[in-house]
């Protein structure tokens, strides 16, 4: 009898749910996958999972879109604990992006009806501000990086051309 359930409950969760589901199942593991206790799951290369993951999905590449969806349904960013980190993973998994929902697990693609977006006009307005947030720290490491970099190539031209 449960396994006729799992069946119809997946069939009226939003397809939005399933497909992410179905994503995450799916996706190379170096680009997204479940954690460990599958209770989360991570998306390691965004720029990759956009251009390659979403759109096999979805009809867009648009990773904030993504995270934006995840927060109507009431998604979290786990924020990564750096004192947890290993020094030699740091700088790439600080990148990563980690998502929790109670009802999306691995393995409990029956939990995806019980899921619902939030209707609160309020709460989607802070969520949005809180995606802002994220995609304004995001473009702030970025910026970091070319910055350094672009110091990095410049130091590299002024020592070439004294040659």
């Amino acid at each position: 009898a449960n396994g006729s359930k799992k069946g119809e409950g997946t069939g009226s969760a939003p397809v939005f749910l399933r497909k992410t589901y179905k994503m995450i199942d799916t996706a190379n593991h170096a680009i997204a996958t479940w954690s460990d206790d599958g209770k989360t799951f991570v998306v390691k290369d965004t720029e990759k999972f956009a251009a390659e993951v979403i759109p096999e999905f979805f009809k867009h590449n648009n990773f904030s879109s993504f995270v934006r969806q995840l927060n109507f349904y009431g998604f979290r960013k786990i924020k990564s604990d750096p004192l947890r980190i290993r020094d030699a993973e740091t700088c790439q998994e600080s990148k990563y992006w980690k998502f929790r929902h109670d009802k999306f697990q691995q393995g409990r693609e029956d939990l995806l009806v019980e899921i619902r977006k939030s209707s609160s006009n309020d709460n989607t307005e802070k969520q949005d501000v809180e995606v802002l947030k994220q995609e304004v720290a995001t473009l702030k490491e970025e910026l970091t990086s070319v910055r350094s970099e672009m110091k990095q190539m410049r130091e590299m031209m002024e020592a070439f051309a004294t040659r």
